[in-house]
């Protein structure tokens, strides 16, 4: 962000400048996330939970100086189907060790997804507490980045396309929603302003400022262009009682719902085999005057066993 600004206001502007400024006094998000239950929780309370951490935007950090993800919005991964095992990461040997993944909140101005279907993991407070992972998310980008091996081994460098210009924000400078903006228009098209934007690091003010450096989607046209990326790195496989997953989702309004939901059916079918636990469907909602997530038990197959 630009230096100055102040968290507690940020106004937009027509066309591509954003005003906004550090302010040294920003109120903590003391919410704390309590270690991960043993038994998943009533596919409603998942929706209310998810509706709520969505509708939180006024976070900043949470529990003194962690990012906003760990207690506010959804850290959550579309995914095309797999038959079986849609926790473990595909095999590699080019050396890549990220995984992608999409952070939403009510602020961000999208309801769009990569896939029409997959997961969403609980807030970051939970990760590495009781019998979950240690997981660690690597950089956060204000729109899709073609991350890959293309960004070098942890995702987060600059793209094969643009060596010099997408290199991490702060190596360049880029501390500004204003100066972010300069640098991702200056591409006209959209697969090279996504392959040309450069990365934030995910320290509580670094992520902040991806979130703003969006200006709620105003940069992307097309509503499908919108969603972020986050990386986080990967975790071993064969270990699915082992992550942090809060809910399976599918988009009703998406390409394909009826694909769609018969997927995510055997998603939860696939998980409840290898874990004796029942995670809960949503419905992800791309329609505005929706809640953004909603739970229907005739899209549950798996038997609930509490």
């Amino acid at each position: 962000m630009m230096k100055g600004y102040s968290f507690r206001s940020v106004v937009c502007v027509i066309g591509l400048v954003v005003i906004s400024g550090y302010g040294a006094a920003v109120t903590a998000h003391q919410a704390h996330i309590s270690d991960v239950p043993q038994t998943i929780p009533d596919g409603y309370d998942v929706a209310r939970e998810l509706n709520a951490r969505f509708n939180d935007y006024h976070t900043v950090r949470c529990d003194g100086d962690k990012p906003a993800y760990f207690c506010s919005g959804i850290v959550i991964r579309g995914i095309s189907y797999e038959d079986c095992c849609f926790w473990n990461n595909r095999e590699r040997d080019d050396g890549y060790v990220g995984v992608s993944f999409s952070y939403l909140r009510r602020d961000m101005g999208v309801r769009a997804l990569a896939r029409d279907q997959g997961f969403i993991f609980r807030p970051a407070d939970t990760w590495g507490k009781g019998n979950i992972l240690p997981l660690s998310m690597l950089c956060s980008f204000a729109f899709d980045a073609f991350t890959g091996p293309q960004r070098g081994s942890t995702g987060c460098g600059a793209h094969v396309s643009y060596p010099v210009d997408g290199v991490p924000c702060a190596e360049q400078g880029i501390d500004t929603v204003g100066a972010f903006a300069q640098h991702y228009a200056s591409i006209k098209s959209p697969q090279g302003r996504f392959q040309h934007q450069c990365s934030f690091g995910v320290d509580w003010r670094s992520f902040h400022l991806s979130l703003l450096a969006r200006q709620s989607g105003y940069l992307e046209p097309s509503r499908y262009n919108k969603y972020s990326e986050q990386v986080i790195g990967r975790w071993p496989n064969d270990m699915p009682d082992r992550l942090p997953f809060e809910a399976l989702f599918y988009i009703p309004d998406g390409l394909n719902p009826k694909d769609s939901l018969a997927h995510v059916r055997q998603m939860q079918r696939n998980y409840h085999t290898a874990t004796g636990v029942v995670l809960p469907i949503v419905r992800f909602h791309a329609n505005p005057d929706m809640p953004v997530f909603t739970y229907h038990p005739i899209d549950q197959t798996a038997s609930r066993s509490h």
